[in-house]
């Protein structure tokens, strides 16, 4: 995305995902805390005032519904800086030079990670939502056992 793509702080792209420049960092933390924010981002070790490792932190402490994948682009190689990449809360690292290819398949990897996610999050509140019904139906039969056992000690011969 480029800055001519940004205006007043709003994104022109539509749709759920966005490939934010690097210097974003300032209007990223400013996005990433609404709901329809972007679910995927790429973010550089270094920002412009902010260091990527923070800006990672800051994203996984948003309290958001959705979380987003974030995936490290920087020319760090050593296996601490890949640990504290992914320590920090980013869910893939890549290296420069960045292999188009790669790339792609490594976003394609986490939008079918999301796309999974997605699925069993729709699914455990269907069903927390059939629980609640089933509650329901339970004490309402509860309730009816208990009036009809009260209606036949009325009715019995003493």
């Amino acid at each position: 995305m480029t800055k001519a793509e940004w205006r007043g702080g709003q994104p022109l792209l539509a749709g759920k995902a966005l490939f934010c420049g690097f210097y974003l960092n300032e209007l990223l933390m400013r996005l990433l805390p609404r709901e329809d924010a972007p679910s995927l981002e790429l973010l550089a070790w270094k920002l412009l005032g902010l260091a990527g490792l923070e800006l990672c932190q800051r994203v996984r402490g948003l309290a958001r519904r959705e979380k987003p994948y974030l995936i490290f682009v920087t020319a760090k190689a050593r296996t601490q800086d890949v640990v504290a990449g992914l320590e920090a809360g980013a869910d893939d690292f890549l290296t420069k030079p960045i292999n188009q290819a790669e790339l792609l398949a490594r976003v394609r990897s986490l939008l079918r990670i999301k796309a999974l996610y997605d699925t069993v999050q729709h699914q455990a509140a269907q069903l927390a939502e059939w629980n609640q019904s089933l509650a329901q139906r339970v004490r309402e039969q509860g309730d009816q056992r208990e009036r009809r056992s009260r209606r036949k000690r009325g009715f019995s011969p003493q």
